[in-house]
């Protein structure tokens, strides 16, 4: 389950019990949604999960670089990018593949289950975590940004970790999307778009108990037009928008991605309607033993 969603919901103890009823019926329902639009995106999320495939890849070097200490636990495994990516690290070592969609669960297994001897696959919801389990390493590759209070995820993943264990994950940031942002801003569209943390704000969500460090970077990614870009979000099934976001008259729509695309020249000539996604990397590492 690798997409963009939002980290800004909140559910405070000081509400009373009618809200946070709400509260939680809405964040059920946002997760039932986010679950099958990945489900409906498993069999075509391979071909067009570029950016994903790229970032797992990247975050496998990061992890790499320390020995993986046993168990293993994924957040958000998706088809197995980032498994696959761990691939010789995690010979040995027992393995817990998880995410919130059960199709994606389906071919993490198929991907992983011959190569991966000691693995497990669930369907479970990464950021409730009701498990008793503490791991060496605890990993997801773009998925906090579905996570409705991301600090209180981090601390929930960082108690699962055994002395000297690390969470290491990747996210999307603030500057992600920017220029379909401005492009629906300039035509009075919503852009269904969350907003997503800085850098900044990223480090001061590290627990106590450890040491956290985050690294940014920014990516670009070129589609042939609009269309193709929106395209492309549906499907990897990160086409869920914001909760609050009102939907646009299809007709508005519509001639905001004619004009997008007839100022790109229509993805004649090269011209193309590029994107940049800003990927957070972070990694946190709890007091102890070496990892």
């Amino acid at each position: 389950m690798t997409g963009f969603a939002t980290n800004n919901a909140r559910l405070s103890s000081g509400d009373d019990p009618a809200m946070r009823k709400s509260a939680r019926q809405k964040s059920l329902h946002r997760k039932r949604e986010v679950a099958r639009a990945f489900g409906n995106a498993a069999s075509s999320y391979d071909r067009y999960a570029i950016l994903q495939h790229r970032v797992a890849h990247d975050l496998a070097q990061f992890i790499a670089g320390k020995r993986v200490a046993a168990p293993y636990l994924e957040i958000g495994c998706g088809t197995g990018f980032l498994g696959a990516a761990l691939e010789d690290h995690l010979a040995g070592i027992p393995c817990l593949f998880t995410d919130l969609s059960l199709p994606m669960v389906a071919r993490c297994r198929e991907r992983l289950e011959a190569s991966v001897k000691d693995a497990s696959f669930a369907v479970m919801d990464g950021e409730m975590l009701a498990i008793a389990e503490r791991y060496g390493l605890v990993a997801a590759s773009l998925v906090f940004q579905w996570f409705e209070n991301l600090p209180a995820a981090i601390v929930r993943l960082a108690d699962c970790l055994v002395s000297g264990g690390r969470l290491a994950f990747t996210m999307l940031g603030e500057g992600s999307l920017q220029e379909w942002r401005v492009a629906c801003d300039d035509h009075g569209v919503e852009s269904g778009i969350p907003s997503f943390p800085t850098a900044r704000e990223l480090e001061q969500a590290w627990p106590g108990g450890g040491e956290g460090w985050v690294e940014e970077v920014r990516i670009p990614r070129c589609h042939v037009s609009a269309i193709e870009f929106l395209h492309e979000l549906k499907a990897i099934g990160a086409h869920v928008p914001d909760p609050a976001h009102v939907p646009q008259a299809p007709g508005k729509m519509r001639a905001l991605l004619r004009e997008i695309d007839s100022k790109n020249g229509n993805g004649e000539n090269g011209a193309s309607f590029s994107v940049t996604y800003h990927v957070l990397y972070g990694i946190f590492t709890r007091n102890g033993g070496a990892s």
